[in-house]
């Protein structure tokens, strides 16, 4: 098999992969909402639509709600505001590393 078939077959059996991925995380988060997450339902219509009764939910739950999917969800500004500028969270330095930056940056 000429190397420029095999690229494109392989690109085939790539694009089938991230799509058939795509469409199993699209069933797990609709799975997830209609048993309730609402970090799932911001994801899909008809929660999406209007998400403002989800924020309210949220907010009742705490400044920081953790969603089936796994993920965190800051509720606040506040909150919000200190996890972006916060370093720990993977915000990167001007050299491109993570964490506090050196002495000389400061």
């Amino acid at each position: 098999m000429p190397v420029q078939q095999a690229r494109t077959a392989n690109n085939r059996w790539a694009e089938l992969g991230l799509r058939t991925r795509l469409r199993a995380q699209g069933a797990l988060t609709w799975f997830s909402a209609k048993r309730g997450d609402p970090m799932a339902r911001l994801l899909h219509s008809p929660w999406r639509d209007d998400p403002y009764p989800l924020y309210r939910e949220m907010r009742e739950r705490g400044p920081l709600v953790r969603s089936r999917l796994g993920v965190l969800v800051a509720t606040t500004h506040q909150l919000c505001d200190e996890v972006l500028r916060d370093r720990r969270f993977g915000v990167r330095t001007s050299d491109g590393s993570y964490g506090d930056p050196p002495p000389a940056a400061r």
